[in-house]
């Protein structure tokens, strides 16, 4: 039996398990247009949501999502008190923040997910008994009428974060849903006069100018073939002179990839970290060395000749929460 925490974008485990056979018992307050592609709900499944006309009007929950579940066969209810995001099926069930829509998927959740039976049996009844409350069955008249309600002061939605707006660009490292996650090393070896020169460019480069008021960046030379690229999260270890690694950098975001003139694989990353990202370094090199094998199984010296190596997703984000807690990378 085991129970997860899952951080930041939880969206990939809750799509995942919604692909186990049914039955699927679904309670999520809000549905975006997305939802569809995000949850693989079909025929003898339930879905409650909050499609009242206010949340229509509103933008919270998009009736031709609802209308492509209800085309799939599956039973969908609106709760307008509803603001539970849940999901079981097949012995396992998750609980958390997660709306289902693209604004959550880019926004920072957190779910726990377990196949624990009681868990499991709890999460169930919680949606068997928002079915009780519900406050009517959305069919397809009704979704007639609440497609023109959606039309309806398009421009003058709320801004939700997570709802109806995506996060802003703020001054907080937040790793790009989708993107890669690479556990690699940075090494004292200093850059070749063309390699140094790119960097510098790209320090300068209009990309850079972007990023330069909220955050801090550098630039890291690849000399070995690799796959990383823009929007991709690197969890950095720093190599000394001598072979031996001292402490792991907090995760850097790649803002740009460019490669290296009269070269065949050898790149320059420009990376973005938080404000005073030297601080949130994790400096106990053993402490971090059991964590990331627990967290990825990778014996770090054993492997420290093919790195970067890449990680899923699921293993990145947790170990980006067990080594830096969200706290720790406030700027």
């Amino acid at each position: 039996m085991t129970t997860k925490v899952h951080a930041f974008h939880p969206w990939d485990e809750i799509s995942l398990l919604s692909k186990l056979p049914g039955p699927r018992h679904a309670a999520i307050a809000f549905v975006g247009a997305y939802a569809p592609e995000m949850l693989s709900l079909e025929t003898d499944d339930v879905l409650v949501c909050n499609a009242s006309r206010s949340a229509i009007e509103s933008g919270a929950t998009n009736p031709y999502a609802l209308r492509e579940f209800v085309d799939r066969g599956v039973e969908v209810y609106s709760c307008s008190s509803l603001h539970a995001k849940v999901l079981a099926v097949r012995g396992y069930a998750i609980v958390g923040s997660a709306n289902a829509s693209r604004h959550s998927d880019l926004s920072l959740e957190a779910v726990v997910s377990s196949d624990e039976p009681e868990f499991v049996e709890r999460v169930i009844k919680l949606v068997d008994d928002a079915c009780s409350k519900n406050d009517f069955a959305v069919d397809i008249e009704y979704l007639d009428a609440a497609e023109g309600w959606f039309q309806t002061d398009v421009g003058n939605k709320p801004a939700i974060v997570g709802v109806t707006a995506f996060p802003e660009v703020g001054n907080v490292f937040v790793p790009d849903p989708g993107g890669t996650y690479w556990l690699s090393a940075e090494r004292d070896d200093l850059y070749p006069d063309n390699a140094e020169k790119l960097a510098d460019r790209m320090m300068d480069s209009q990309v850079a100018k972007r990023w330069k008021s909220n955050f801090v960046l550098d630039t890291m030379y690849e000399n070995r073939s690799t796959q990383v690229s823009t929007g991709d999260v690197l969890i950095l270890m720093h190599e000394s002179g001598e072979g031996e690694y001292t402490h792991v950098w907090e995760p850097a975001k790649v803002v740009d990839v460019r490669p290296v003139a009269n070269s065949d694989h050898e790149v320059v990353l420009l990376l973005q970290y938080n404000q005073d990202f030297e601080e949130h370094s994790f400096e106990d090199i053993d402490e971090a060395a059991v964590t990331i094998q627990r967290f990825t199984t990778i014996d770090i010296d054993a492997e420290s000749t093919r790195f970067p190596l890449r990680l899923t997703e699921f293993q990145g984000s947790d170990l980006v929460s067990a080594l830096w807690p969200r706290q720790n990378l406030e700027a």
